[in-house]
């Protein structure tokens, strides 16, 4: 299946939170009212609700892109298995895919609120969807606070993505036509774009950006000193 461009998506994104914020900002926080923290917001999951319906009204905008797929909302199946992950089952909080074809498992998006913002479980989640040689490998990973200010709820947006490793240095070499790019440096660019992954979720290491390196030549430029650059 070919990947609907990234931009298709950020823009179904963002278009369905400034519609949150429009129409149901009382769920996230409610202004003007002296309340403690926690009686000032509605459950995550009323607010994911509320974003999954205006999500699916995008999704009719597009509908070339989207054929046979589902907007679901915690679901935790997995063909007819159950969606596990290190063994553990596992509910994402909303996912664009087709319930019964692997091959187009487009988004998943995981919510974190500005009550509980803790994301570190979450980003261990959208690694394991989005890994190229995973079970999942979702298209794209998403995950987000929801703050109380619609510009820092965006701000938030840290995106996870399903590329090759030779895909990947691509995409950064591309950024970095004047100059070549050490291996090692690379490495850590790839993982801090959160472009590709190892099976344990670590970044790659510089010697698998070599061997991809020599194994598409065709692409690729060995220099001295583990320098690389796009062949011209």
């Amino acid at each position: 299946m070919h990947k609907i461009d990234f931009n298709i998506i950020n823009k179904l994104v963002g278009n369905s939170l400034n519609n949150l914020f429009k129409s149901d900002k009382e769920l996230i926080n409610i202004e003007n009212i002296a309340l403690d923290d926690i009686n000032k917001h509605a459950a995550e999951r009323s607010i994911v609700f509320r974003f999954g319906i205006y999500l699916n009204e995008e999704l009719k905008k597009y509908p070339d892109h989207f054929t046979d797929t589902n907007l679901d909302v915690e679901y935790n199946r997995y063909n007819y298995d159950i969606k596990k992950v290190d063994e553990k089952s596992i509910f994402p909080d909303l996912i664009i895919h087709s319930r019964h074809n692997q091959d187009k498992n487009i988004l998943v998006v995981e919510f974190k609120t500005w009550w509980n913002n803790n994301t570190y479980d979450d980003e261990k989640k959208l690694k394991a969807f989005t890994r190229n040689s995973g079970k999942f490998r979702y298209d794209y990973g998403l995950s987000l606070i929801i703050d109380k200010d619609i510009k820092k709820t965006k701000e938030s947006f840290k995106w996870f993505f399903n590329y090759t490793l030779h895909n990947a240095m691509k995409i950064i070499l591309q950024e970095h036509t004047d100059k070549p790019m050490h291996a090692d440096e690379l490495a850590n660019e790839i993982y801090k774009r959160n472009l590709y992954f190892k099976e344990d979720g670590t970044k790659a290491e510089y010697n698998q950006i070599r061997a991809r390196c020599n194994n598409y030549s065709d692409m690729f430029e060995a220099l001295s000193g583990n320098h690389i650059k796009l062949k011209e």
